[in-house]
């Protein structure tokens, strides 16, 4: 396996694995240090058994399948493939989400855009003010599988994005984590990541930038993981950025509590990207919930690499 294969699949499934180790410490407050959840021990307000993903990555693995089956972003294949996903009734599913994916539900034409799209006249319609995290907990399939068209990646996360959570700051943060996920798996390191990062959404955004540009120094107390989107990413980079290892920067992230899953994979999916599948622990990995799923679009995005490399 090459370094760019094994950082593919540390950002797939570190994403899965940062959602099921903080599956059980959901809805949950901080835990001191002395009593941290270190394992996929299950169990929770929502009774998780041992390593079993949310909606974080079930979500996540409808845009894996439409890749699979596509090729590309198809707005009719991941909205009928969101919609058939919450017809199982899943437990943890966000009410904004569910909200607007029941929108979704009688729409017959696609593509949707702009102030046609139910997702931006729901948010428009309720104060375009909801900045939830419910697109940048599934935004990773797209930073792997368009790994090498950044013009695409781009365009694809805003799409994605926007079919749920169209708020601005939701947007910069899928970009945010997608382009760190590609610069990781194509051997940046974290401080020229970051950097390259702030100077860009400095120019976009000053606010937003600023806002995540204090993750390299926000005391672990401070780490919010709330359901705002700008706190999850905060949070997500500042377990990336301050701890040397995946494990350790995983473990600190989702003992915070409170939208654990949601940081977690967010986080799992950035540290992944940068210190590659090997630094996961492998006791999580053998209780990993559809592993086999997971690890499929590992393969054929690696494929995907490498054939295009010898083209």
């Amino acid at each position: 396996m090459t370094e760019v294969t094994e950082r593919i699949y540390g950002a797939i499934i570190g994403a899965a694995i940062g959602d099921a180790l903080g599956a059980p410490l959901e809805f949950l407050p901080s835990r001191p240090e002395h009593l941290f959840v270190r394992d996929m021990v299950g169990g929770g307000v929502l009774k998780n058994k041992p390593g079993g993903i949310t909606d974080d990555t079930y979500m996540a693995l409808a845009i894996m399948d439409m890749y699979k089956v596509m090729g590309t972003y198809d707005q009719k294949t991941i909205i009928r493939n969101w919609l058939n996903w919450l017809d199982t009734d899943p437990k943890d599913v966000g009410a904004w989400t569910y909200k607007v994916l029941k929108e979704w539900e009688n729409t017959d034409q696609y593509p949707l855009r702009g102030a046609y799209n139910p997702a931006v006249q729901t948010w428009l319609s309720t104060g375009s003010n909801n900045a939830g995290n419910g697109s940048v907990m599934r935004c990773m399939p797209t930073a792997v599988f368009r790994l090498r068209d950044e013009k695409k990646m781009v365009e694809e996360t805003i799409f994605l994005s926007e079919d749920t959570h169209p708020d601005p700051r939701c947007i910069y943060s899928c970009l945010v984590v997608n382009k760190l996920i590609q610069y990781g798996i194509n051997g940046k390191s974290k401080q020229e990541s970051f950097k390259l990062i702030i100077d860009e959404f400095s120019s976009i955004n000053k606010e937003f930038a600023e806002e995540i540009a204090e993750a390299p120094y926000l005391p672990w107390k401070d780490w919010k993981n709330s359901g705002y989107t700008v706190d999850t990413v905060k949070c997500a980079l500042a377990g990336w950025l301050q701890y040397d290892s995946f494990e350790e920067g995983l473990i600190r992230v989702v003992n915070r509590g409170n939208d654990a899953d949601t940081v977690g994979a967010v986080a799992g999916s950035l540290l992944g990207a940068f210190h590659g599948s090997k630094a996961i622990p492998q006791r999580w990995i053998d209780k990993l919930e559809k592993l086999e799923e997971v690890a499929e679009f590992c393969d054929s995005c690696s494929l995907s690499i490498s054939l295009l490399k010898n083209n």
